[in-house]
Formats: structure tokens, C-alpha cells, sequence
């Protein structure tokens, strides 16, 4: 299986000038624990999940810290037309709860790969 059947396409992005309030807002209403980050012409510069906006709330306020102090920067991309056991090896090996496609049409997490069988070869 591909990928890009499993990506969630189209996600909601925010950019660097977004606040943290703002951030953890829109996943509230959203009901969603991730985020990716764009910059200029919608090209991805980072991502950013609730556990990270939650622990930067209140320093935030305080210490005047922002969403790009807080973001994955240089997030890892995959080919939306490689396997699904590529992304599944990488979110593994670096143990991130995600992955966005090179062209950033989508995002991808760990939540719709758990949910599928391993390969015939017995690798994620």
C-alpha cells in the first residue's frame, strides 16, 4: 500500500507568525494533535504536535517564547508514492509520531499505520 492512501490530504497548516494560543485553538477545534508549519508559498518549515504547544504555553506568556521555538524544524518527508513500510521504518527509527510527504499535498501518522498489517517479511 501506498502512502498517499493513507495521508490525510489537504491538512490545516499554520505558518511561523502563528501564535501558541492560536495553535492549540485550532487543534481544540479541530480535534486534531498535529500540525504542520508553512512558510512562503505554502512549502512546509516545520511541525508542530499539542504535547509541544501545551509545554510552551506558559513560558510563552512569560518568556516571550514562540511557535518557531517550539516546532520540528526540517521535518522528515517521504515520497507519497513509496510504500507504507518506508514511512512506518522512519517513524519508528526516529521515533516521531508523524511524517509529511515531500510535495506536502498531506501529512501522515502514526494513528492509520498502526492499524495495518505487517509485510509478509514481518517488517513494519
Amino acid at each position: 500500500m501506498k502512502i498517499k492512501a493513507l495521508m490525510i490530504p489537504n491538512p490545516i497548516s499554520i505558518t511561523e507568525k502563528t501564535s501558541i494560543k492560536e495553535a492549540i485553538e485550532i487543534m481544540k477545534v479541530n480535534s486534531i494533535r498535529h500540525l504542520p508549519v508553512t512558510g512562503t508559498g505554502h512549502v512546509l518549515v516545520g511541525f508542530v504536535t499539542l504535547a509541544d504547544l501545551r509545554t510552551g504555553l506558559i513560558p510563552s506568556m512569560v518568556a516571550g517564547l514562540t511557535l518557531s521555538d517550539l516546532m520540528i524544524k526540517n521535518p522528515i518527508i517521504v515520497d507519497p508514492d513509496s510504500d507504507i513500510e518506508i514511512a512506518a521504518q522512519l517513524i519508528y527509527k526516529h521515533k516521531i509520531n508523524g511524517t509529511a510527504p515531500f510535495s506536502f499535498m498531506g501529512i501522515l501518522t502514526i494513528v492509520p499505520l498502526a492499524n495495518k498489517p505487517l509485510s509478509p517479511k514481518g517488517q513494519v
